[in-house]
């Protein structure tokens, strides 16, 4: 199958065609990615069976002719990739839900298996067998999705390949690229590594796949591969600005509120379980604390790079100046007595970035170079030495 994207078709394909043959298939893409021409590949012996005739088709996409593959994903990675993504708790919790709440529907054999050999060991050995399922459905489905990925640079456009049983390759013009998106997982970080994704003008929020770049890479090796895929991208040279620490405690409000409601909440449980009201606000606490110290910023001639924490994802996002759709100044009363402001950018697949709170100073200075990269992108030179510091 084929299907053609272009910008303001959101999650939809202008041109879908269900129906290729491979070798059909693959003139179309060189075709219409690169627009030079193309030798086909001769016809496979009519005499060949259908699954020699797929394991062929497989290889005539021409890797080594011309393009420069940037990156592949080893085994390794990719079975480390699936253990650390949120696949694996999404199976489990509907494992959990299913066995416990709709257990009829549950195939005969597994349902036997589990009555038999499981149950009669205690509840924790049904949530084992579940961890197990779990692991395994997410090893399978990251396999499928993620084995081989391969990322190739090809003149003007990036490309991707991957799949096990399937084969998927998408193609994205270089010149549509607005920004490149590092997050980073809590399991991720832990064994420093991150993945990368692409905000592409026409691309809609459901369209994850084709927005991946790279789905599984060492974070210190990051921006080497965001360079050598991507060098119209000019990273930051200098090191990111962190917000001013007087700014810090603006960082506990919102969490804070959160916990207090939890925590209201989790009086309420009978007996011992009443002792989890401790927890909320040491946690709120800690996330504000973990916001503040690593949100940051930075703005060049050419780019503007945020980084900012969700609740578990620590989200860095580097864009060209000139390709942000929309620049939001966000300010209250209260904001504006403490000199804090946030600023929000927003791309045209309707993605964005955000800093909550920083310096009502720099989140002018964003509001006023972002998108705008005629102007100059040094801070006020009349500006304080101490304020210019941070």
């Amino acid at each position: 199958g084929l299907k053609v994207q272009s910008p303001g078709d959101g999650a939809g394909s202008v041109v879908s065609l269900a129906s290729l043959s491979g070798r059909r298939l693959d003139e179309l893409r060189v075709a219409l990615e690169s627009g030079r021409s193309h030798h086909p590949a001769a016809e496979h012996p009519a005499g060949r069976s259908t699954i020699r005739r797929y394991l062929a088709w497989r290889h005539t996409e021409s890797i080594t002719d011309g393009p420069d593959v940037i990156a592949v994903l080893t085994t390794p990675d990719m079975l480390l990739a699936t253990v650390t993504n949120n696949t694996i708790p999404l199976i489990f919790a509907g494992a959990m839900v299913v066995w416990f709440r709709f257990s009829q529907f549950v195939p005969e054999r597994a349902a036997d298996v589990m009555k038999t050999s499981v149950e009669p060991r205690g509840v924790l050995a049904v949530i084992v067998a579940l961890i197990v399922v779990a692991i395994v459905g997410g090893v399978v489905f990251g396999a499928l999705r993620l084995n081989q990925f391969t990322l190739i640079r090809d003149g003007e456009v990036i490309r991707n390949t991957r799949g096990l049983l399937g084969k998927q390759a998408a193609t994205i013009p270089v010149k549509r690229i607005q920004a490149v998106r590092i997050v980073e997982g809590l399991t991720r970080t832990m064994f420093g590594y991150c993945s990368l994704q692409v905000e592409v003008a026409g691309f809609g929020r459901a369209n994850a796949n084709q927005r991946i770049l790279f789905p599984f890479v060492k974070t210190e090796r990051a921006n080497a591969l965001i360079r050598r895929a991507l060098p119209e991208l000019a990273l930051p040279q200098q090191e990111l600005l962190p917000i001013p620490k007087r700014i810090h405690r603006k960082y506990l409000v919102v969490p804070l509120n959160y916990a207090y409601g939890f925590t209201l909440l989790l009086l309420l449980l009978p007996g011992w379980w009443a002792l989890l009201a401790i927890l909320p606000i040491p946690l709120a606490v800690l996330l504000g604390w973990t916001r503040a110290r690593e949100g940051r910023w930075q703005i060049d001639e050419e780019t503007v790079t945020l980084r900012w924490r969700r609740v578990l994802a620590r989200n860095t996002v580097i864009a060209h100046r000139s390709g942000v759709q929309s620049t939001e100044w966000l300010s209250s009363p209260w904001k504006a007595k403490a000199h804090v402001a946030g600023f929000k950018l927003r791309f045209s697949s309707g993605r964005g970035a955000k800093i909550h709170y920083m310096a009502d100073r720099d989140a002018l200075l964003l509001l006023h170079a972002v998108g705008r990269p005629d102007l100059a992108a040094d801070p006020d030179p009349a500006m304080p030495a101490a304020d210019r510091k941070h």
